[in-house]
């Protein structure tokens, strides 16, 4: 349901193609919602060195960074992290055998 015109209506908790609750209000495609906004999340706190926020988005993604990669700021960090968030090596290999 991420692709095309799919919308998550949080306050109804539910799903709907529809880009209007059903008391009028915008809602955002579910691809920007739970997949884009996160990623710009974790991209603007790792650039901005906004440290502290960035701990708590690694708690709730569950990922663990050894101490030399936590000291690290800015394009290095992002990189550290998204290596833990999406390991693309992973992907291609289980693409490779599904496929």
């Amino acid at each position: 349901r991420f692709w095309g015109d799919h919308y998550f209506d949080n306050v109804n908790k539910v799903w709907t193609t529809s880009e209007k609750s059903k008391d009028g209000r915008v809602l955002e495609r579910s691809f920007n919602q739970f997949v884009l906004a996160p990623l710009f999340k974790i991209f603007s706190t790792a650039m901005e060195d906004k440290q502290d926020d960035l701990d708590k988005i690694l708690i709730v993604l569950n990922i663990t960074l050894p101490r030399d990669e936590r000291d690290l700021r800015g394009r290095p960090l992002l990189k550290a992290v998204m290596r833990k968030f999406l390991p693309l090596g992973d992907a291609v290999m289980d693409l490779v055998i599904l496929h």
